[in-house]
């Protein structure tokens, strides 16, 4: 019993190396969707290591492929404090070349279908996916804060597969859904009070 307690704790300091050896590629949140992924193979889920390596490998093969207008549209949007409409990524974009509102459009549908990019309907901005999941087999929502613009995301498998579930059996074919929450973050609740 000892034997596999230690093998498992090897296994996870080592993914954990490896992971933070990659942080350097820039992948937001890496670290900690692997963190949950070492949690759970700690506690004999090995399927969980697996997912988000595999998340991991699609990600980062999906960013290697980018042309080089869509790279620099998606490193604005993972330095951005806020949401960027497309109009804005193109003012901050013009000294690397950008010109056309097209340029950028381009860029973005390309980022979108990646996953590695959302529009946020409400506002019509974008931003950069904050951790890496499978965006086809789990639900994302935003809380976005109307005081400071700061833009939270979640995702969980468990609640769109409930859903799903529940549109399903009313009958509904949904093709879109977008969850977005506006309110006040925590941080401007506390400097309000």
């Amino acid at each position: 019993m000892l034997t596999k307690e230690m093998d498992r704790h090897s296994a996870s300091v080592t993914a954990i190396s490896e992971i933070r050896a990659r942080k350097s590629s820039k992948l937001p949140g890496l670290e900690t969707v692997a963190k949950r992924a070492v949690n759970g193979y700690v506690r004999g889920s090995h399927n969980a290591l697996c997912d988000a390596a595999g998340v991991e490998g699609r990600i980062m093969a999906a960013r290697n492929a980018l042309t080089k207008n869509q790279l620099c549209v998606l490193e604005k949007l993972e330095t951005a404090n806020a949401p960027l409409s497309a109009y804005m990524l193109l003012d901050q974009l013009r000294e690397r070349g950008f010109r056309a509102p097209l340029q950028v459009y381009r860029a973005l549908d390309t980022l979108m279908k990646e996953g590695l990019v959302h529009r946020l309907e409400s506002l019509n901005a974008f931003v950069a996916c904050a951790e890496p999941h499978d965006h086809s087999h789990s639900m994302t929502a935003f809380a976005i804060c109307d005081t400071c613009g700061q833009v939270t995301e979640f995702s969980d498998h468990d609640v769109g597969h409930k859903l799903d579930d529940w549109v399903r059996s009313t009958g509904f074919a949904a093709k879109k859904a977008v969850i977005e929450f506006r309110g006040t973050c925590a941080k401007c609740q506390k400097a309000a009070a």
